[in-house]
């Protein structure tokens, strides 16, 4: 049984539990490079803390792959046309806006209050740079990011668009100018413009802000579910492309300053091939059903916005009043990852869900476009 077709409604709980993992890896991440676990880190064995805090940063290539997987699956009946790419565009900025705007408000106010406190300068960030914020082009127009962790907002907003374009440019060549196998030739050259950055073609330097080199990051999510649906040929294209991105990364050059590394690549490919792999065996829906995965992989969004600037005052007060040792450090992390689930939950209750429900409210096919593509 194929689940995704075979109901009006699938639940991807392997995907949700995923996203649950990622944003707690990350969370991690920014704990120990924050410096706030320096005794936990003697005391662990090194392959631990490798694994646990240091490779952390590799929970953002699994949450590009699960946007293109997830955005395939959204978009799968769809027809692209020019109001749908409008309202498209519009649903897409009022469902991850709202948390975002207010992460700014709240990373300005701490920034603010912490340099009232340390009786330091605070600079606010000037009004092309806000608007810039605003716009996810900040990047693009090389602005200093009001949170390190915005960059990754401006990729997902390009490759929403992106991939809406390529999907309509596709349909558009097979309706007008009857080409067969249209989507497979607008999506295989992005797929290969795409692979040119692992492959070390181009630097990371060209074109920055840009998606072009996460780019494979994101496609390869969309030909996992593509795989997934369609029989034969799509397959043994999804695992050419992975054996492709997998051999440039086991043969990279790693000591390059890159902003895609090849270990982040070759997470891309794990992440891809077991979603592929999880849906033919038909356990989308029961592989990583627990509970309290669930819940972190439906705040994940708000914990990933919010917990950099939450854990950093909590660390900082809290190791000031009891002092930085191997217990405070223990207690710490425990207690300050629990803080910062709930300040999510609340940010997502408060802030995410009603932008969902707006986001659901624009009109979503026009002229009565909707229809399965690439069947």
């Amino acid at each position: 049984m194929n689940m995704a077709t075979s109901k009006t409604k699938v639940r991807f709980c392997f995907a949700d539990g995923l996203r649950g993992i990622a944003a707690t890896w990350v969370v991690l991440f920014h704990f120990h490079a924050g410096g706030h676990l320096s005794n936990l880190d003697q005391l662990l064995p090194g392959f631990l803390t490798t694994v646990l805090f240091e490779w952390g940063y590799l929970g953002v290539p699994i949450f590009f792959v699960l946007s293109g997987f997830v955005i395939a699956h959204s978009m799968r009946k769809i027809r692209v046309t020019c109001s749908y790419f409008q309202n498209f565009s519009l649903r897409r900025i009022i469902r991850i806006s709202p948390p975002y705007y207010f992460s700014i408000v709240f990373v300005l106010l701490f920034e603010f209050l912490s340099a009232k406190a340390t009786s330091e300068l605070f600079e606010f960030p000037s009004i092309s740079s806000l608007m810039a914020h605003l716009f996810y082009l900040h990047d693009i127009f090389r602005f200093e990011p009001i949170s390190d962790i915005y960059w990754t907002l401006c990729l997902e907003m390009q490759f929403y668009i992106v991939f809406c374009v390529l999907l309509g440019l596709s349909q558009w060549m097979e309706e007008k100018l009857q080409l067969a196998y249209s989507r497979h030739i607008v999506f295989g050259i992005s797929l290969l413009i795409g692979a040119l950055w692992p492959l070390n073609v181009f630097p990371d330097i060209l074109l920055p802000g840009l998606f072009l080199s996460t780019w494979h990051g994101f496609a390869i999510g969309v030909f996992a579910y593509w795989a997934w649906q369609q029989k034969g040929y799509y397959r043994h294209m999804f695992y050419t492309y992975a054996g492709l991105l997998l051999i440039s990364s086991l043969s990279a050059d790693v000591s390059e300053t890159t902003v895609f590394l090849p270990a982040a690549t070759i997470t891309c490919v794990i992440t891809s091939v077991l979603l592929l792999e999880i849906g033919r065996a038909d356990l989308m829906e029961s592989t990583l059903n627990w509970q309290w995965l669930q819940f972190l992989g439906l705040i994940s969004y708000s914990l990933y916005l919010f917990h950099n600037k939450i854990s950093g005052v909590a660390f900082f007060f809290g190791y000031k009043i009891l002092g930085q040792t191997l217990v405070t450090e223990m207690v710490g992390l425990v207690a300050i990852f629990g803080l910062c689930v709930a300040c999510a939950a609340g940010a997502y209750w408060l802030l995410e869900k009603p932008s969902i429900y707006w986001s659901r409210q624009v009109k979503r096919v026009s002229v009565g476009s909707e229809k399965a593509v690439g069947t």
